[in-house]
């Protein structure tokens, strides 16, 4: 299958696990808030962030793993193929073993250190230590997403990922239904976790991924240190996003309090939500960037990367200003009132996921693409310590809004200044040229949205609170859409993706053509030869 077939699969579905992943959520935390008091879901939030970090023990090796599968995926009678992946599965359900184990013997000293009111300290060290066991699980059987990853179909990925989304909801509705509580989204996650493990296998046995019979290689410690060698790496900028990422409700609830905790676990799920979606423009581009890397298409490499640069940057502007200037209102509706906090949080919060996404493009290009970690594995984590220690301050002594400038000005101090600087590097360009050339239409689509946005926000002030929101959705698409059309984009941008929307309508309509006139076997050849040309 082609790249663009890959990338056009990639982001539809994805969107489409996205916005089934929207619907999720908002009807699974209403329906959690009716059945759970604030401070029950506070702490469910924190189990589950708690939870990742024992995702660290994975050192790095995940990603790893993903990246040198690429190396040899065009080759699966490769014996190293096969290396790779009995290598790394061994190494996973090590680290499996590990994490179940660490969970049930740290419950306790964790208990502690967050201050749990003692009313809920049983239930977090019994949510905690399962919540461990099936993360250790996942790890066992992560081998299957790393081969649909590496293989580029995240198109089984997102259709899986939407599946598990319906079911999971209806087990969390028959469980609060029948009176368990909390644990209801224990059981649930544990139902979801297996259900996932058990169609990647089948999918990687129906798609053909593993190697051919006879070509497995074995496990050996030549391809463990190659693979633990990047991984560690891997780890190091794996481990400062994670104190980025993962350790705000942990800080909340240590300084502030379970109520807040709570507060931002509710108020920040659109921004979350945006986040994951922007972020998949890149993400589905990765696999295609890392194979034009390893087979030397650097001229390829750096347009599809400016490319794809521009259209995040241009949807981050639109969705990070929609939501900061909708937030309040959507929060207010979507929880009836329990639940609200100050505009400057959705200010500050649009503010660092707009910046978070664009520096991301830039490091994923340092770390993975090229595998030349550099200065990247001491960047992230020294990113992460210095946001750990001035968002304590902050929120010492300003609440959330504090937070919320960690998060800000960590991001820009350290990995957006440095993934900038690899960038320019990696391309051989000026920061002139890199910032202001290259994404000159996004920041001119941004200075004219922020207009609308103040606008938008303007006028609903005058309209009745019930109608607020509504307005402003549809003010902020009417003339924020168009804008982000024909400001936001290059024109070269805009063509291209005219082209791929009649490629795909297109190809609709061949293939019902075909069921009537059948191809010959010399036009299909030829139509297969043409779109092995098309890169994405």
């Amino acid at each position: 299958m082609s790249r663009s077939k890959n990338f056009l699969k990639g982001v539809s579905s994805g969107y489409l696990a996205m916005a089934a992943n929207v619907v999720y959520t908002m009807g699974s935390i209403p329906l959690a808030l009716h059945y759970l008091s604030k401070q029950e879901f506070g702490l469910w939030a924190l189990v589950s962030q708690i939870a990742t970090y024992f995702s660290l023990i994975d050192v790095g090796m995940y990603g790893s793993t993903s990246r040198t599968i690429i190396d040899f995926k065009d080759n699966k009678t490769d014996s190293r193929y096969g290396s790779v992946i009995l290598t790394s599965t061994l190494v996973f359900l090590i680290q499996g073993i590990i994490v179940a184990i660490a969970g049930a013997g740290l419950c306790f000293f964790v208990s502690g250190l967050m201050d749990i009111p003692p009313r809920y300290v049983d239930s977090f060290r019994v949510l905690l230590v399962c919540q461990c066991l099936f993360l250790g699980f996942g790890f066992v059987t992560r081998i299957f997403g790393i081969l649909l990853y590496s293989h580029q179909r995240y198109d089984v990925l997102n259709v899986l990922q939407t599946f598990q989304l319906a079911v999971m909801f209806g087990i969390l509705w028959f469980c609060f239904k029948g009176g368990v509580g909390l644990y209801s989204m224990l059981i649930t996650g544990a139902a979801s976790t297996v259900l996932g493990s058990v169609i990647q296998g089948a999918a990687c046995l129906r798609l053909g991924l593993f190697p051919k019979p006879g070509f497995w290689g074995k496990p050996n410690t030549a391809t463990f240190w190659n693979l633990f060698s990047f991984g560690g790496d891997v780890f190091l900028v794996g481990l400062g996003y994670q104190l980025m990422s993962a350790s705000q409700i942990l800080i909340i609830t240590r300084v502030i309090g379970l109520d807040a905790a709570a507060t931002w676990a509710v108020c920040t799920k659109c921004f979350t939500l945006a986040q994951q979606m922007l972020s998949k423009i890149y993400d589905y581009s990765q696999g295609a960037f890392s194979e034009m890397f390893v087979r030397g298409e650097r001229d390829r490499l750096r347009s599809r990367f400016k490319d794809v640069l521009i259209l995040t940057m241009a949807s981050s502007a639109f969705f990070c200003g929609s939501i900061a200037v909708a937030n309040g209102e959507f929060v207010r509706v979507w929880t009836h009132g329990r639940v609200g906090w100050m505009l400057i949080n959705d200010i500050l919060m649009a503010t660092f996921i707009f910046i978070d996404v664009v520096a991301r493009c830039h490091g994923c290009l340092a770390v993975f693409t090229t595998k030349q970690v550099g200065f990247a594995r001491y960047a992230y984590f020294i990113e992460g310590a210095f946001f750990i220690v001035i968002a304590c301050l902050g929120a010492h002594l300003v609440g959330l809004p504090g937070v919320f400038a960690a998060l800000i000005l960590a991001k820009i101090a350290f990995s957006c200044t440095y993934g900038l600087y690899r960038s320019k590097e990696f391309f051989g360009c000026t920061y002139q040229e890199l910032i202001l050339r290259w994404t000159a239409a996004p920041f001119r689509f941004l200075a004219a949205f922020l207009a609308v946005c103040f606008a938008a926000r303007l006028t609903a002030g005058y309209v009745p609170a019930s109608y607020r929101l509504v307005l402003l959705i549809a003010l902020l698409s009417l003339a924020g859409l168009p804008l982000l059309w024909f400001v936001g984009l290059t024109d070269g941008l805009r063509k291209e993706i005219r082209g791929l929307a009649a490629k795909i309508l297109g190809s609709v309509g061949s293939k019902e053509r075909s069921q009537e006139f059948p191809q010959s076997a010399e036009q299909a050849a030829h139509a297969r030869k043409c779109e092995s040309t098309v890169s994405p």
